[in-house]
């Protein structure tokens, strides 16, 4: 145990407590973003209600949050190397907070946007900051289960989104009230973030350089880019991914109240199982991968388990509300594999590297949202267009077909991955 001096009294503490309360902060801010991100699936109807908006502006809505996230993966990356994860969860902690009290204020869809887009800021530093600090606190036989955990902590934000806030918007609480109570959590969380967060037990962080240069960054880079596991992975999360950052946080709510025929409240409840789902994947799957020591078994076993099991939402035939549920629930376990990829990553290049890699692969990952969505949301548009009123099933399961192709190729993706668990000697990487 440490022995810390405080105000003359002594104190033990240890590192272990210093790592779990250093996790929890880190898992808290994951969480939170989760939640804003996923507030446009219930709020879609109160938005678009406000700002006068229709289903195409919605979609562009949600994806603005994954634009500006993706966008900043790679900076973010190099500043994680450089500068350590401290200081970088400190600032994303700032900037998301400080752009949900901007989204509350926003007296047009213009600024709501523009909040939106740094709600994205803050929250890039969300995970790979978090994975960046992990790799300080916990030792390498432990990563995976570190990040798994991490997802877990944060994928329960999305479904209480998806759970409670259709039901308070039914009962009378404005979505301004909703994000607001939440930009008080989030100033909370901010407070402790900057008085409790430390790179690593001696709080110091040795980085790939005290003063880098332009040069020596975009060498960096290029030695990651150029990696093919980088754009493999990258292709696999950004597929797999599709499942909570277009299915579940966009379209659920008005796909199965399509399909099922039932109020928003209960299809908001059951589609907030498949990020229960995952959260309890995420856990479950990185530790059976550290207990087996296998990577690409479980990649190859999630993927085609995604495909089947989606293919059967979107195109089976009608099945009981409570069926559906289940299914979510089931799909959200298996998409879940996709956290394996930061570990696979992360085991695949020097320590000197890992911000920038994967900063790289969780950049391509969250395109899917940025891509998907305004896709997803344009065939919903051109089709409910010219039928008139809202989407109808067929509308849903033409959409959702792009959803399918993307989970099959992670399906070919998982077949040609190699293992790199360090007990099986992963390849160098120079």
């Amino acid at each position: 145990m440490a022995m810390t001096l405080n105000r003359s009294k002594t104190v033990l503490r240890s590192p272990l407590f210093d790592a779990c309360l250093t996790w929890m902060i880190c898992s808290l801010f994951y969480s939170l973003q989760f939640f804003l991100r996923s507030s446009p699936n219930a709020m879609g109807p109160s938005l678009m209600t406000y700002f006068s908006i229709g289903i195409e502006e919605i979609s562009w809505f949600s994806a603005m949050y994954f634009v500006s996230y993706s966008l900043l993966q790679v900076p973010l990356g190099v500043a994680l190397d450089v500068w350590g994860p401290k200081s970088t969860l400190r600032i994303g902690t700032i900037i998301c907070t400080g752009g949900a009290i901007l989204f509350v204020l926003s007296p047009t869809f213009g600024c709501a946007l523009f909040a939106r887009m740094l709600i994205g800021m803050g929250a890039a530093a969300s995970f790979i900051g978090s994975i960046r600090m992990s790799t300080l606190w916990f030792s390498p036989q432990y990563l995976a289960f570190s990040i798994g955990l991490l997802s877990a902590v944060g994928k329960m934000g999305s479904a209480l989104a998806l759970k409670v806030l259709p039901y308070l918007l039914e009962y009378g609480y404005s979505w301004q009230w909703v994000i607001g109570l939440l930009c008080v959590v989030g100033t909370v969380l901010t407070f402790f973030a900057w008085i409790f967060l430390k790179n690593g037990p001696r709080d110091v962080f040795c980085g790939v350089s005290s003063t880098p240069s332009w040069s020596i960054i975009c060498q960096e880079c290029w030695s990651v880019l150029k990696k093919p596991i980088v754009w493999a992975m990258g292709i696999y999360g950004y597929s797999m991914y599709l499942v909570l950052s277009v299915l579940s946080d966009t379209y659920s709510i008005g796909f199965l109240s399509s399909s099922l025929k039932i109020s928003k409240e209960y299809a908001g409840s059951l589609c907030s199982w498949a990020p229960i789902g995952s959260a309890i994947g995420a856990s479950l799957i990185s530790f059976l991968s550290d207990h087996f020591k296998q990577r690409k078994l479980f990649l190859r076993i999630c993927s085609c388990m995604t495909l089947l099991i989606s293919s059967w939402i979107f195109y089976g035939p009608a099945l009981p509300a409570t069926i559906v549920g289940v299914l979510f629930f089931v799909l959200g376990v298996v998409s879940s594999g996709q956290i394996l990829i930061f570990a696979i990553v992360a085991e695949s290049f020097p320590p000197r590297l890992t911000g920038i890699s994967i900063g790289i692969t969780n950049a391509l990952l969250m395109l899917g949202g940025a891509i998907h969505n305004p896709l997803v949301g344009e065939i919903l548009t051109l089709r409910s267009g010219k039928l008139g009123g809202e989407p109808q099933l067929m509308d849903y399961r033409l959409a959702f077909s792009t959803l399918t192709v993307c989970f099959f190729i992670a399906s070919i993706i998982s077949f040609f991955s190699k293992e790199t668990h360090p007990s099986k000697k992963p390849p160098m990487v120079a």
